[in-house]
């Protein structure tokens, strides 16, 4: 090793007079090529770097500006501005020259000039920069227009203008200039110097060199020996591989030092097969004169090797150094396990993820996100976001929206979004974006997508079944509530709460006990509750509530089930109320309505079974009442049969009085009505009620100012006001006052007046009170019965009320009774205005002569006993009579007889024919036939409702001599009739 040294000094010992001469002369040789170079090419490489520059900072960024525009401008702004420091300005221009971002910020958006609008087609029409020079307020400034293009687009799509201050860069070139002329001087000043102090320190450094050499070599020997690689120094041979130097660190990797290396060969270091695999691959590097890396594995620690080969005095040797990377490795490993980790988290999520970074290009995606928005295959692999963008937004059904929303979150890269997309093919995706930070850089954005289609269709079906729950149970009125069995608050249902008049707080809950308070029967349904949770027993039941908020009380029904726990505690109550306060008045409407039902239907049974009875109870009385007539008219009133007889035909016609009341209740009583002033009518009875009430009592009359008038029997206002009359009196003991009233009143839906058959109309209302001993609820329920009264044995024959009452409702009207034990009573009469005029009747004295005539009289009656009796009466009044059995032998009768027939009397109620038919068919052959109809009573037969028709002739048995002789003269006399 030392003679090696020494050679070499003695070579550079001659060679170094040379080196110095031809050093000064390539100094002087370069100072005089720098200085006319910088001269001459001054102008043309500062241009030539601007150039340069702005190619380079354009090819980078010209993908950016794309059709997300302005955000990806601006960032080539900031490029631009950092790295030309003498940038005067920037503008990016369109095509229309229009511009669209500029350094200056008040020139966005703002026209060019007419000449910039040359330059930029000369510099878009050749496709190539156009470098110009300009004056600007005094200033030279060189202009730099370079074309840019968009997207994928191959046609320009603008220009971008670049002005730089050409003093500045002429100053800065001046400068450079002037450093170069003064290096170079130093330059061969310094050089002229150190050849200077070579050529006085040459011989001293020629004799340090060896010392020096000596030093190095053992140098490099300490490093081989201490190096933090495993370096090493093989001699190789196609057969061997043998260590020259090692360091010691070797003894960490094969558990002997490099000292102990020295001289050994791979075969005596390492396994036969790893030897062989290294004496192989020493070799290759050597014969091949190449570099080689190597990794391997020994005793459990990865390994690479770095082998290249030297060359020393004419041999190939081999040098190398081995680095333990067992650490490294395991990095690699836990990285690339993290990165698979990230993979599999990034596949498996359900859903789309798209990350892209600060700079527009994408670094991540999921084979969700290729699925969802159908990217075609090769679009992601550019890394490039506008073309991926372009794709998405093509399928939005408001794609200016979505867009919109883009460029916002890349305007303000640090927001985060979450929003719903919804897509042209009827999908529904959520969208939720969020920048990503590095410590505190934002470098990307990261995107997720979930398609939310289905989810959104059942959302859209569970809140339509919803509203139509809510909507049935408001219909219903119905609430749900939740009891909390351990926090004794409730959950209910704006319904259930709006109930109660309450508010919840804001977790929709309230305590149980301001709902106790709103309940009035508290303590029982207090003790439902405890009976249900305790016990399971069944809660149904009504409950009054009366709402906090003072609306109406409600009534509620409320139905619940306790929910326990697997143990069977219990964990909470479920129930549901409803409103059933208008159900219960219906209900109890239609109870009263039943109840009026019932007892229509029982009056109406009654007046059907009275009015049978009074029909052939009449036809009794009819025989009786004329027989006793036909004997008394003979006799002498002091003949002793006289008074028998009298007393007879006054028990017969008290009987007739009770069965016209029995027909009066019945509505069977046939009666003539007429257009009255009720006013006049009551007026013309007043005396004859005085006189039935008698003096202690004071009545009271105050009749109603334009009374309307009412179609009515004049006759059935006296038997009314009567009848109440003597039931006034009868309640009044000793002194008392009964008062008469009328007025006009117009009734509506709301006064039903307890009447099944209101009519809503007009009315005439006449009211009867007195201050008597009142009745009560029991005795009011029955006071319009027949036979029903509160008086003695022989006081009273229950008929008077129950007579006011047929003869109201067979006039269409109702009545109303109030009374109150010790109170007195009121009874107040409506009856229904008629629109004509009413008619003043003169009421003339009845005792007038009975008198007979001389017509032909046929008579019907299929009662034989009526038949002879009337027959006698008849013939007793000196007509002619011709009498039938039944309508057909009557026929027979006027078809053989040849004379005039002046009157038909005839039944109602017979076999064959009623006795209207009947008359139909003989008035055909008989001009100018009269006729009576008679009948114990009508079965609305001549009569509706036992009301007669207009120009009818009626007479009601049982009658009597007078009264028929009366009846024949008045309808015979009778013009035009």
């Amino acid at each position: 090793m030392a003679t090696k040294t020494q050679t070499i000094t003695r070579q550079v010992g001659r060679t170094r007079s040379l080196a110095f001469g031809l050093v000064m002369l390539v100094i002087m040789l370069i100072a005089t090529s720098i200085s006319g170079y910088f001269s001459y090419n001054l102008q043309k490489s500062e241009e030539n770097r601007l150039a340069g520059t702005i190619g380079t900072i354009l090819s980078e960024s010209i993908n950016r500006i794309s059709f997300s525009g302005k955000y990806h401008s601006r960032i080539l702004l900031e490029e631009m501005q950092k790295k030309l420091p003498e940038l005067a300005y920037i503008s990016v221009e369109t095509l229309d020259g229009i511009v669209e971002a500029h350094t200056d910020s008040t020139q966005n958006d703002t026209p060019i000039t007419q000449e910039e609008r040359d330059l930029n087609h000369h510099a878009i029409d050749g496709d190539t920069t156009v470098i110009t020079e300009k004056t600007i307020n005094g200033v030279a400034v060189k202009e730099v227009l370079v074309p840019y293009r968009t997207g994928l687009r191959l046609e320009p799509s603008g220009v971008v203008r670049i002005g730089i201050n050409v003093n500045e860069a002429r100053s800065k070139q001046l400068s450079n200039l002037f450093i170069h002329i003064l290096i170079i001087i130093a330059l061969t000043i310094s050089a002229v110097w150190i050849m200077e102090m070579l050529s006085r320190r040459f011989s001293r450094r020629l004799n340090e060199s060896e010392q020096a050499l000596r030093e190095s070599n053992d140098l490099f020997t300490l490093f081989m020996r201490h190096s933090p690689f495993y370096a090493f120094i093989k001699d190789v041979t196609p057969s061997e591989s043998r260590v020259l130097q090692a360091s010691d660190n070797y003894r960490q990797m094969i558990g002997i030092t490099g000292s102990d290396m020295v001289g050994k060969t791979m075969a005596e270091l390492f396994p036969a097969d790893l030897a062989a695999t290294i004496t192989a691959d020493d070799w290759a590097v050597v014969s091949n004169n190449k570099v080689l890396q190597v990794d391997e594995e020994l005793n459990g620690r990865s390994y690479t090797s770095i082998k290249f080969p030297i060359i020393q005095g004419g041999r190939t040797l081999l040098a190398g150094y081995t680095i333990d990377i067992t650490e490294r490795k395991k990095s690699e490993d836990l990285l690339s396990y993290s990165n698979s980790l990230t993979t599999a988290a990034l596949e498996s999520t359900p859903d789309a993820i798209l990350v892209v970074k600060r700079d527009g290009k994408i670094a991540r995606w999921n084979q969700k996100f290729v699925d969802l928005w159908k990217v075609p295959e090769g679009l992601l692999d550019t890394t490039i976001d506008d073309p991926v963008l372009q794709h998405v937004t093509a399928q939005m059904a408001q794609p200016e929206t979505f867009l919109a929303k883009v460029l916002e979150l890349y305007d303000h890269p640090e927001d985060s979004s979450v929003d719903t997309l919804f897509l042209a093919d009827g999908r529904v995706v959520e969208r939720y974006s969020q920048p990503l930070q590095i410590k505190d850089e934002i470098v990307g954005r990261f995107w997720s997508f979930r398609n939310i289609t289905e989810r959104k269709r059942m959302e859209d079906a569970l809140q339509a079944s919803e509203s139509r729950l809510l909507e049935a149970q408001k219909m219903a009125d119905v609430g749900n509530w939740e009891l909390d069995v351990a926090t004794g608050r409730i959950w209910a249902s704006d319904l259930a709460y709006d109930m109660y008049g309450l508010k919840p707080s804001p977790d929709n809950t309230i305590e149980l006990s301001k709902v106790k308070d709103c309940t009035v029967n508290r303590e029982i349904v207090r003790q439902a509750m405890v009976d249900l949770i305790e016990k399971d027993e069944p809660y149904n039941m009504e409950i009054d509530v009366e709402p906090a908020n003072g609306n109406e009380p409600l009534s509620i029904r409320s139905i619940a089930k306790c929910i326990r726990d697997e143990e069977g505690r219990p964990v909470k109550v479920v129930g549901v109320i409803q409103n059933i306060t208008e159900m219960k008045r219906a209900e109890n409407e239609r109870l009263k309505l039943e109840a009026q039902l019932q007892q229509a239907q029982k009056m109406e049974l009654v007046g059907l079974l009275a009015g049978g009875v009074a029909h052939d109870f009449n036809n009794i009385l009819g025989v009786i009442i004329g027989h006793a007539d036909l004997a008394m008219a003979p006799l002498n009133p002091s003949h002793p049969l006289f008074a028998h007889l009298e007393a007879i035909r006054k028990a017969a016609n008290h009987s007739a009085d009770i069965t016209r009341q029995l027909l009066a209740f019945a509505r069977k009583q046939t009666i003539a009505p007429k257009v009255i002033s009720l006013n006049e009518a009551i007026e013309g009875t007043l005396n004859m009620l005085r006189r039935l009430i008698g003096e202690d009592i004071e009545l009271t009359w105050r009749p109603g100012e334009s009374l309307w008038a009412v179609k009515v029997d004049p006759s059935q206002i006296d038997q009314i006001l009567a009848n109440l009359c003597i039931n006034a009196r009868a309640a009044i003991s000793g002194v008392g006052n009964i008062t008469v009233e009328t007025c006009n009143c117009t009734m509506d839906d709301g006064y039903l007046l307890g009447q099944s058959d209101f009519i809503p109309g007009d009315y005439v209302r006449i009211s009867l009170s007195d201050n008597g001993c009142g009745m009560d609820q029991e005795t009011l329920s029955h006071i319009f019965e027949p036979f029903f009264t509160t008086k003695g044995i022989g006081k009273g024959t229950g008929l008077g009320l129950a007579t006011v009452y047929g003869a109201v409702k067979q006039n269409r009207g109702f009545i109303n009774v109030y009374s109150e034990p010790g109170k007195g009573t009121s009874f107040t009469i409506y009856l229904p205005r008629h629109s004509g005029k009413a008619i003043n009747e003169i009421h003339e004295s009845t005792a007038e002569q009975v008198v007979g005539g001389n017509e032909t009289i046929l008579l019907v009656e299929d009662d034989s006993a009526i038949l002879n009796m009337t027959t006698m009466m008849l013939q007793s009044l000196g007509y002619t009579v011709f009498s039938a059995t039944f309508p057909s032998e009557a026929i027979r009768l006027t078809d053989e007889f040849s004379g005039k027939i002046n009157l038909l009397i005839t039944d109602m109620v017979m076999p064959e024919m009623n006795g209207r038919d009947l008359a139909k068919h003989i008035l055909a052959n008989q001009s100018g036939l009269k006729c009576l109809f008679m009948s114990g009573y009508t079965a609305d037969i001549i009569a509706n409702q036992g009301i007669l028709d207009e120009g009818v002739c009626f007479i009601q048995k049982p009658f009597s001599r007078n009264e028929l002789a009366k009846k024949i003269r008045s309808i015979l006399e009778l013009k035009g009739s």
